[in-house]
């Protein structure tokens, strides 16, 4: 699962390259390393079924010249700006109930987990983003709009099964977000 988790990341690291920003490059853009570790760090923590789901996403975007990176970004402006949203929400593949209704279904649970992870670890997230969309600002994109921005542009076999483990972590207690951070923190100690 390793040589697929690297796949996924240097198609997406071409993805995020090419995104353009209102405000011009990001300077995130040009950090390829910090990158692969919050990828690396959020892929890790999926089961084998979503990571392979999610590896086909990228595999089909790329054969349809799709940029899901630009389009998680697009999807944000819906709740940040929503002037801008509107501008260029013809250009985006349509949500469908069905979609919007697995990604109701999870968002939650990852906010939880993030409040959670906040009370845990509130030095590691310290600088991180606001986790509510209630504080979302032109500026300042939320984890919940961020999260819910990125699960858009996820097919529904994507999101059916990295529901149905997100469902399973929680009946066990067991909070992603954490391993997540986890797994960043190991990543960024081998340097």
């Amino acid at each position: 699962m390793h040589e697929k988790i690297d796949e996924i990341i240097a198609s997406e690291w071409l993805m995020f390259d090419q995104t353009q920003n209102i405000g011009g490059r990001a300077p995130c853009q040009d950090d390829l390393r910090t990158f692969a570790i919050m990828r690396k760090g959020q892929l890790s923590a999926w089961d084998d079924v979503t990571l392979e789901s999610y590896h086909r996403d990228i595999l089909e975007a790329e054969t349809h010249d799709r940029n899901l990176i630009s389009e998680k970004y697009a999807y944000m402006m819906r709740d940040t700006s929503p002037a801008e949203f509107a501008r260029i929400a013809h250009l985006l593949p349509t949500v469908t109930d069905e979609k919007l209704s697995l990604i109701m279904d999870i968002l939650p649970i990852f906010v939880i987990w993030q409040e959670e992870l906040a009370l845990q670890y509130p030095t590691a997230i310290d600088k991180a983003r606001p986790i509510h969309a209630r504080d979302d600002t032109p500026y300042s994109v939320s984890f919940e709009t961020y999260t819910k921005g990125e699960l858009m542009t996820y097919s529904i076999p994507t999101l059916t099964s990295l529901n149905r483990y997100t469902h399973q972590l929680l009946e066990r207690g067991h909070n992603m977000n954490i391993d997540i951070l986890h797994h960043m923190a190991r990543l960024n100690s081998n340097r």
